[in-house]
């Protein structure tokens, strides 16, 4: 069991403006990308190939599907494994379905999820990064 309040803490930290209805807020994205890669870094126990292989086991990816993913060959690749990983892990630990005192979390966090989920919709990513997508989503 995670301590899902830190990782809530982490979503609230970064700067998720691909998920904001305004698009104003959408300048700067590069910026925006470093910014929240250096916080999922900071905050994150494991290294990033740790994290790929943690979520390749549990989609049950293959060792060759796994191996065709770089995580070092782009940041947004680093950015889209880090935070899918970090979405994982909070879903992992929640039960959404459940109506039990300690299972309940907060509308803000649950936005949060959402806006994390579209966040990583809309980032501008390579075929590399279409595939983690691709694999994730079809779960």
């Amino acid at each position: 069991m995670i301590n899902t309040a830190k990782y809530f803490a982490l979503l609230e930290n970064l700067r998720l403006s691909k998920a904001l209805a305004n698009t104003a807020n959408n300048s700067g994205t590069a910026d925006a990308l470093e910014i929240n890669l250096r916080i999922l870094e900071k905050y994150a126990k494991l290294e990033i190939g740790q994290q790929l292989h943690e979520l390749c086991q549990e989609y049950q990816l293959t060792a060759d599907q796994e191996s065709s993913i770089d995580p070092d060959s782009d940041p947004t690749i680093c950015y889209i494994i880090r935070l899918q990983h970090v979405l994982h892990s909070i879903t992992r630990n929640i039960n959404f379905h459940s109506d039990a005192k300690e299972d309940l979390i907060s509308v803000a966090h649950l936005k949060l999820c959402i806006q994390a989920s579209q966040e990583l919709s809309y980032t501008r990513f390579d075929a590399n990064c279409m595939r983690i997508l691709q694999i994730a989503y079809l779960l």
